[in-house]
């Protein structure tokens, strides 16, 4: 449900927003018919609150935010602004808390509960462990909000990172008083400014500018020693969130663009993931052998690339899908007899939406986002914020 959660909080607003009707906003129009789609999606359950119960159930799950800040406290270490105590205080006691001698966290991207139950039988490793209603997605669900929740233990409203796109946070333009323009990207190496390829930094920004809240690896000395495994470390955004622990790091290659439609872009996203489940491997055994607790955190790009460009049910979606599990099923046996926590997630999933269940968001509230430069990655899904 991760994905549906973006469209249902969306919902709420425009419902909320939508109680004083205006004069040139008729029951007919299509916005108040939006608003009655969306209260029925609802109150069906084919979309989902981020935070709020659905209607069979007692008490929503956990949120992903609340995981972030479980993982911190297993790490002996505080977000720090804390939200939601006792349901983190839950989830890292079910997690083993800093008793436990190991945590080893994989994040791989896009993969929901939906793209589990569509490309894998009911007797793989993630469908026979996987719990659909355990946790839930923040909002906006995407790669950008989430990770930086991940970071810092925070929802998207606090640390500013709905999208990898930010506008210049410093100053306000106004039509007609332009000021010198900075869009700012943090999806690269460095932090710049997409519209001169220029360094952020050139125009006054540090990290307390590009990240409002601070990454929880910073607060106090870690219990752990931590590894951090992907194909984006040594870029400033890996950098700022691992903290002090930037130097521990394994990276592993990332499959290129033009290899996505091709047999080999699949084969390569496994085989990519095989060596970080390997550098994980030796990372627990060097703590056995050194007699220490550690954190190893595992991301991979995948499913959600192949997903992007080739849609949720394309069979190369599903090769990568059963590879990432077979590595995920020999993680855990390799770990067997030792005292350790293998946690599986995504940071949202993947639905095909159909044609009559897409909203339309009027035209002046686009050309809003538009002049705002929001939503450079999906401007309805960044509306609300």
């Amino acid at each position: 449900y991760a994905a549906l959660a973006l469209v249902a909080a969306g919902g709420e607003a425009q419902r909320r927003s939508g109680a004083c009707r205006c004069a040139d906003d008729p029951a007919g129009s299509t916005s108040a018919q939006d608003r009655r789609r969306l209260r029925a999606l609802l109150a069906e359950g084919r979309v989902v609150h981020p935070l709020r119960p659905r209607t069979h159930e007692k008490a929503a799950p956990s949120s992903f935010a609340d995981l972030a800040h479980a993982l911190a406290l297993c790490c002996g270490q505080q977000p720090e602004r804390p939200q939601r105590k006792a349901q983190a205080e839950a989830i890292a006691e079910e997690l083993g808390g800093t008793h436990r001698r190991h945590i080893v966290f994989v994040l791989c991207d896009g993969m929901g509960s939906s793209t589990l139950d569509h490309h894998l039988g009911y007797d793989s490793f993630l469908r026979k462990g996987n719990n659909p209603e355990r946790l839930r997605a923040i909002f906006p669900s995407t790669t950008p909000a989430a990770l930086t929740t991940l970071a810092t233990g925070v929802w998207p409203g606090q640390h500013g990172m709905p999208g990898w796109d930010l506008r210049d946070q410093k100053r306000c333009e106004f039509p007609g008083k332009p000021v010198p323009p900075v869009q700012l990207t943090v999806l690269h190496p460095f932090a710049v400014d997409a519209r001169s390829g220029r360094p952020s930094s050139e125009f006054g920004f540090n990290d307390d500018d590009l990240y409002v809240a601070r990454p929880w690896t910073t607060s106090g000395s870690a219990s752990r020693r931590m590894l951090f495994v992907n194909a984006y470390n040594g870029t400033d955004f890996t950098k700022w969130y691992q903290g002090p622990h930037a130097n521990r790091v394994a990276t592993i290659p990332e499959t290129s663009m033009d290899t996505l439609s091709t047999p080999e872009g699949a084969t390569e996203a496994v085989e990519y993931f095989c060596r970080g489940v390997d550098a994980a491997l030796e990372a627990v055994r060097e703590a056995e052998r050194g007699g220490f607790q550690s954190y190893i955190y595992i991301y991979t790009a995948h499913p959600d690339k192949h997903m992007h460009a080739l849609g949720v049910e394309h069979e190369d979606v599903g090769r990568v899908v059963r590879g990432l599990d077979r590595e995920l099923a020999r993680l855990w046996a390799s770990l067997d007899g030792v005292d350790a926590t293998m946690l599986v997630t995504a940071d949202h999933g993947h639905v095909t939406v159909r044609p009559q269940d897409m909203v339309t968001l009027p035209e002046e509230l686009l050309a809003c986002l538009e002049y705002a430069n929001v939503g450079v990655h999906g401007k309805g899904r960044h509306a609300v914020l």
